[in-house]
């Protein structure tokens, strides 16, 4: 059997710490052709973002990736 990666253990570890400590977790992300991101924000083939409860909306952070259903407005809608 494969051994498993710790990487998505400690994100999901570090974005929970993150949240209970009132601070703003954010991810760096490489793009490529498949990463479905506003092109002015990306730098140097890489994007930012912030991943906290109040600005995503449905975060999963899975194994291999990071995905949520929208980004939510500054007061509370989607």
């Amino acid at each position: 059997m494969a051994e498993r990666s710790t990487k998505p253990y400690l994100i999901r570890a570090i974005h929970e710490w993150c949240s209970d400590s009132n601070l703003t977790p954010y991810i760096s992300v490489q793009v490529d052709a498949n990463t479905r991101v506003p092109a002015e924000h990306v730098k140097n083939g890489e994007i930012v973002l912030n991943v906290s409860h109040d600005a995503t909306h449905r975060l999963t952070i899975g194994d291999a990736e990071a995905e949520w259903k929208g980004w939510l407005q500054p007061g509370g809608g989607s």
